[in-house]
């Protein structure tokens, strides 16, 4: 029993160590054999000639040998790395491609399929070989020149776009993320002429970019000129504008004004006509009541010195005048004092009677 035991051990170690195998763990009791799987990766086991079931990482314990073998499939992204290409150019060259890398991920719900259809060794079928071939039939089309300077930074982006193609007709469901080609290595003397062309070209795609960058720097320069310019204009056009309109504004009080001193002064004046006018008449009705009054005095006046020049009165004047008057005043002494006092003038007794 020792000896099968001891034999089974055996082989499971050296299959474990010639293969990708999942690691196995032989527990010493009852249990049965442990199968662990590591992380970014997914295992798959063959029984019975073909694979049945993917198994999550971690530590999984089945009945394994004879019947069943396991294996590790790294499902994290990774690089297959292909090694020197020889391939020969239009133009009779053979160069080599040192190294391409090779981007890509398989998907763990893609395992079963993909390892049943192209095998453990999946990534040869569907990628290193499709990139020999690529790389063949590229180096058959173009020159050395145009491999090594001219076209040389689209063939990563060829290279991708054949892979992606080539799991398309393949329905592999691998992805392929990028590809990175290796500068090719030339012949000795056909590569120093190709390394001065290089350098030529290098220093005019230098110069070729001092002027793009001057000429981008006076384009931005007359941007900004021209954007400031515009602003300017701008700004110059809404002050315009503001002044326009305070302008406007300023003349349309100006008018309100205007209109309503116009008014004012057109209700001033005819009110100072209507006073004028009022007054006029006032003064008009005033001289007429003046002037009646006056007629009225003097007729009044003429009706009373009418009434009062009588003869008597008028005799009483004279003699008043007479009297005022010292050079016209006799003295008469003795007993024949005239009766009158002037001659023709009124009886002394009458006018004794007026005074009274």
């Amino acid at each position: 029993m020792r000896k099968i035991a001891a034999l089974i051990f055996s082989l499971l170690c050296v299959e474990s160590a010639l293969s990708d195998e999942i690691s196995v763990h032989w527990l010493y009791s009852w249990m049965p054999f442990t199968y662990t799987v590591p992380e970014g990766s997914v295992g798959i086991f063959f029984r019975g000639g073909f694979y049945k079931e993917v198994y999550e990482p971690g530590i999984h314990r089945l009945f394994t040998w004879p019947v069943t073998k396991g294996m590790r499939i790294n499902v994290r992204p990774q690089i297959d790395i292909i090694e020197d290409i020889a391939c020969g150019t239009m133009d009779g060259l053979t160069i080599h491609f040192p190294r391409i890398a090779v981007y890509n991920q398989l998907h763990k719900e893609e395992v079963l399929n993909i390892v049943s259809n192209f095998g453990e060794d999946y990534d040869h079928y569907l990628i290193t070989e499709p990139t020999i071939q690529a790389v063949t039939e590229l180096c058959t089309t173009m020159t050395a020149q145009e491999i090594y300077i001219d076209k040389f930074p689209t063939i990563n982006d060829f290279l991708l776009q054949h892979l992606v193609e080539e799991q398309a007709k393949s329905n592999s469901k691998l992805k392929i993320n990028k590809v990175v080609v290796s500068k090719p290595v030339l012949p000795g003397n056909i590569r120093k002429n190709y390394e001065v062309i290089v350098e030529e070209k290098s220093k005019l795609v230098a110069v070729s970019q001092i002027q793009a960058r001057k000429l981008k720097e006076a384009e931005t320069e007359q941007l900004g000129r021209s954007k400031k310019a515009q602003t300017d204009k701008m700004v110059a056009e809404i002050e315009n504008e503001k002044k326009l309109a305070e302008e406007k504004n300023k003349m349309e009080l100006e008018k309100i004004r205007v209109a309503v001193r116009i008014h004012q002064l057109r209700e001033d004046a005819e009110a100072e006509a209507l006073i004028l006018r009022q007054k006029g008449e006032a003064e008009a009705y005033v001289i007429q009541v003046s002037g009646e009054a006056r007629a009225n005095a003097t007729l009044q006046e003429a009706i009373a010195n009418e009434r009062l020049i009588t003869p008597l009165y008028v005799d009483l004047k004279q003699a008043e005048a007479f009297w005022r008057n010292n050079n016209s005043k006799l003295i008469y002494f003795g007993e024949n004092i005239p009766k009158t006092v002037y001659p023709g003038f009124i009886d002394s007794e009458e006018v004794r009677k007026f005074a009274n």
